[in-house]
């Protein structure tokens, strides 16, 4: 980007995007403008904007900022007459969060459920207020989107728009209950951009993967997406279950999908072991090169799916078929106790499929074992 001072105020600074540096064929011509209420007293050799100042003790000054991105050069004009009534903006906009807070315990047109009122000590209150606002600040409504509200679950630098089903859990009981129907909708554009194969979902395209369609599968997803699911029927009752849902391998109830992500286990078991393989290390975290295949982790995650679904199948009637899960889980448990503990020590070993097995400390063995 090659920095451009243009003539709408000296406080304005415009960038426009090359042709030559598009990412794809598909976009077109990118603007930027950022402007000051104050101009900059010298501007930098690589078109940093410099300011000096002598402050007194206890004294402040502040500096009025704006950035505008569009089509054209007009964004320069936009964003030079924006800058002049920032106050006014930021009371606008304190309004508007003061309203949407109010939403999240009343309900309102922002969001298809709302959260009880809370009764919290007050050394907890902090954590709970700070959960909420995530929650708010990830509620995202595109243009391409046409207004429908997502939520950006993770937001790694270049694929703002895409979601990650890794991080789902962390907020997969606030959204299910604050906003069921994206949080639906979200569910439905995962598995059906198939989460075995992509690690994020593209929420303005509704497909797999990041803006060029590359991406791998994270283990972890089937978990996530298994418990949205159920925080969605514990939410709002069994009825969900009968709701059609689209997936990778069509359409199905939702009672159905979860059983495919629950039993999705057995697809990768080691006979000799017992124990599911989730992969190498790009699958499990990226980034610790020891941690990969037979895990303590999605195995206790698979314990866990196959008594959540026993449970649901209680409430459904089916006794029989509720008993046979918690054999099958207790089989699993069993497995990972004989396999994968450490026995005395508090953690556990991961285990390749030749049996090569490396003790490993990790802080997703003691959460999901915990879960």
């Amino acid at each position: 980007m090659n920095p451009i001072i243009t003539e709408p105020s000296p406080g304005t600074r415009l960038w426009r995007e090359r042709p030559d540096q598009r990412i794809s064929e598909h976009c077109g011509q990118a603007w930027c403008a950022q402007a000051v209420q104050s101009p900059p007293h010298s501007i930098g050799d690589n078109g940093d904007w410099c300011w000096e100042f002598e402050l007194e003790a206890g004294a402040e000054v502040s500096l009025d900022f704006a950035m505008v991105m569009g089509e054209t050069s007009a964004v320069a004009e936009h964003a030079t007459q924006l800058v002049k009534t920032v106050a006014e903006q930021l009371s606008t906009i304190e309004a508007q969060w003061r309203d949407l807070w109010r939403q999240v315990f009343a309900g309102g047109p922002e969001f298809s459920g709302s959260l009880p009122d809370l009764e919290l000590p007050e050394a907890l209150a902090p954590v709970a207020v700070s959960a909420i606002f995530t929650a708010l600040y990830l509620r995202r409504k595109h243009s391409p989107n046409k207004g429908l509200t997502r939520y950006s679950i993770s937001m790694p630098r270049r694929v703002e728009a895409c979601f990650y089903p890794n991080d789902w859990a962390l907020a997969a009981g606030i959204l299910a209950r604050l906003d069921p129907e994206p949080t639906w909708q979200q569910l439905e554009m995962a598995l059906s951009a198939d989460i075995r194969k992509f690690n994020q979902i593209n929420t303005l395209t509704g497909k797999g993967g990041d803006y060029s369609g590359h991406g791998w599968p994270y283990a972890m997803d089937i978990f996530n997406c298994f418990l949205v699911g159920l925080k969605l029927v514990q939410q709002g009752g069994t009825d969900w279950l009968k709701r059609t849902i689209r997936t990778a391998s069509g359409t199905m109830s939702l009672l159905a999908a979860l059983e495919d992500l629950a039993f999705d286990y057995r697809k990768n078991l080691i006979p000799e072991l017992g124990l599911a393989d989730y992969g190498a290390r790009q699958q499990l975290l990226e980034c610790v090169s020891t941690y990969e295949h037979a895990v303590a982790s999605l195995n206790a995650g698979a314990v866990w799916m196959l008594r959540e679904l026993a449970s649901l199948y209680r409430t459904l009637g089916r006794t029989e078929d509720a008993s046979a899960l918690v054999a099958e889980s207790n089989k699993l448990q069993q497995a990972i106790l004989d396999q994968l503990y450490v026995e005395g020590k508090g953690w556990f070993r991961s285990v390749a499929p030749d049996g090569s097995a490396r003790e490993c400390r990790h802080c997703w063995d003691t959460g999901m074992v915990l879960w």
